[in-house]
């Protein structure tokens, strides 16, 4: 008897390419990247095993969609953390870099595959989600510069830097801090933001 999970009926073009997203990222979070096949995706998503050829040709194809969906995840909270400080544009900066923490030690192998080896491929779907997340801090960093929270020059060097420490922080530290409450995390990455953003600081 064939035991060869069979697509669902309700499964129309959308839906299965987003049930396939969603089951690639829960074995990446749980047996990681290595470990991930199409075979697999197709055995969490319940549909036959030549379902995801459907819509990605391979492995990198389906590791560069998921990495595209966690940039359009971080994104989303990045701009999340901009909306809800509009009168602050230092208050905007810190939360950003506290929304990525907590992204990157709540979904770890998501971010190592977004910021891993399939990001230097040729993909400029990718590269342009990618970029999307970069100018949310781009632009808080140039509102703050035109509030003159931030001194003048290179906003694009700024963005960098914060983007370098926040991340750094996010990969050398994520493992401890996700032992911490929430309360913690803000204070511990507020604190080496802060110290940042004063030295960015225009001066009195």
């Amino acid at each position: 008897m064939d035991n060869t999970p069979q697509p669902s009926a309700s499964y129309h073009h959308g839906d299965l390419y987003n049930a396939l997203i969603e089951a690639g990222i829960t074995l990446l979070q749980e047996e990681g990247v290595s470990a991930l096949t199409l075979r697999k995706v197709a055995g969490r998503a319940k549909v036959s095993h030549a379902a995801p050829y459907r819509h990605f040709a391979d492995k990198h194809a389906l590791l560069a969609a998921i990495a595209q969906q966690g940039f359009q995840t971080l994104t989303a909270t990045m701009q999340d953390a901009v909306n809800k400080h509009g009168g602050s544009p230092r208050q905007q900066l810190l939360a950003i870099g506290e929304h990525y923490v907590q992204f990157g030690i709540t979904h770890p192998a998501h971010l190592n595959l977004m910021f891993g080896e399939v990001l230097q491929q040729e993909n400029d779907t990718l590269h342009e989600v990618a970029r999307a997340s970069f100018n949310v801090l781009l632009n808080a960093v140039t509102h703050a510069q035109q509030a003159g929270i931030l001194k003048a020059g290179n906003s694009r060097q700024m963005a960098v830097s914060m983007w370098s420490m926040v991340h750094g922080l996010t990969v050398l530290k994520g493992l401890r801090l996700a032992e911490q409450g929430d309360s913690e995390l803000k204070e511990y990455v507020g604190g080496m933001l802060e110290q940042l953003l004063e030295g960015l600081a225009t001066s009195n």
